[in-house]
């Protein structure tokens, strides 16, 4: 049996040394975890429908919890069909305070089921959510539900992780798309896809100053242009053997450019087999520097060359 975690956050279980990594983690988002493998859930053979959890560290309703050991658990039998069923950290703050895993079952369809949500009495973070078969001892299918927060920014594996983060003004990322939680013109309030695409010779959205022409995208290079004319400097690029590569943007003309402001990136390249996925390592005030993935994930977009970004630079 596993060592039961350490937890901070409970009465009495603070003192200086760890109010340092207690804080900062839990004060980033409700919930997350710390390490890429942390509390990982996988299929574990040799127990009829078991999973393991990893070791690791995680925080949620203002409580730390550090595992030093990885877990397993046998999930509930099913009487025929399929069946879905949620694994999450349950914290328990009734004397004395408690975090332990437990298993919230569900249907049929791949959903979350109704679970504990009242911090400062019962909660439950959710890690996966498991798919068993009737007939079968492995587990079929596991849905991974962690997310991880850091320096104003919520990274989620799966977009079903979405169901338990919706709170207004909430952001995430899910793969290259982020998301913001809320309020549409009708006062609903739900997930918007804050990653529009860019489409030839679209305009972009956005402050875009001097007051000329709309700024508009061309196979993925940025035109400004003032009336009929006038276009700024161009850059060609490629990925290098780790698929890092950069753009460079600036006017060739007045007035002078002053940086970029904030950015949108989409890969594009004219075959299909080539289609990558970029995400931002630096920007400065007149370059960025990008790393992408192939578009199937099976590795990084290494010497990559003729390929081009959609780039939507706001504000000038």
């Amino acid at each position: 049996m596993a060592t039961p975690p350490v937890s901070y956050g409970y009465p009495g279980s603070i003192n200086a040394a760890a109010l340092a990594a207690w804080l900062p983690a839990t004060a980033a988002a409700r919930f997350s975890v710390v390490g890429a493998d942390d509390w990982a859930v996988s299929a574990l053979g040799g127990l009829d429908r078991g999973i393991r959890i990893n070791a690791g560290t995680g925080c949620g309703d203002g409580i730390m919890d550090v595992t030093a050991e990885y877990e397993t658990l046998s999930l509930p039998l099913v009487a025929s069909g399929s069946q879905w069923f949620l694994v999450v950290r349950r914290r328990n703050w009734a004397t004395p305070a408690t975090t332990s895993l437990a298993i919230i079952p569900g249907t049929s369809e791949k959903k979350l089921p109704d679970r504990s949500d009242t911090p400062g009495q019962e909660s439950d973070q959710p890690l996966a959510l498991c798919r068993v078969q009737d007939g079968q001892t492995l587990v079929q299918e596991i849905i991974d539900l962690r997310c991880w927060a850091g320096n104003g920014g919520v990274v989620v594996a799966d977009l079903l992780a979405r169901d338990y983060l919706a709170r207004p003004g909430a952001d995430l990322l899910c793969g290259s798309t982020s998301y913001r939680y809320t309020m549409g013109a009708n006062g609903v309030w739900s997930w918007i896809d804050q990653s529009s695409t860019l489409v030839k010779s679209a305009p972009l959205a956005g402050a875009v100053r001097p007051s000329w022409a709309p700024l508009r995208t061309f196979n993925g290079v940025i035109d400004a242009s003032s009336g009929a004319g006038g276009e700024n400097r161009t850059a060609t690029w490629a990925t290098d053997a780790g698929g890092v590569g950069g753009l460079w943007f600036g006017y060739n003309g007045l007035p002078t450019f002053q940086g970029i402001y904030s950015v949108q990136l989409t890969g594009y390249h004219p075959l299909v087999a080539f289609m990558h996925l970029p995400s931002l390592m630096t920007v400065s005030t007149s370059r960025i520097k990008f790393k992408a993935r192939r578009l199937d994930n099976s590795g990084w977009a290494n010497n990559y060359g003729q390929i081009s970004m959609a780039v939507a630079v706001t504000g000038w």
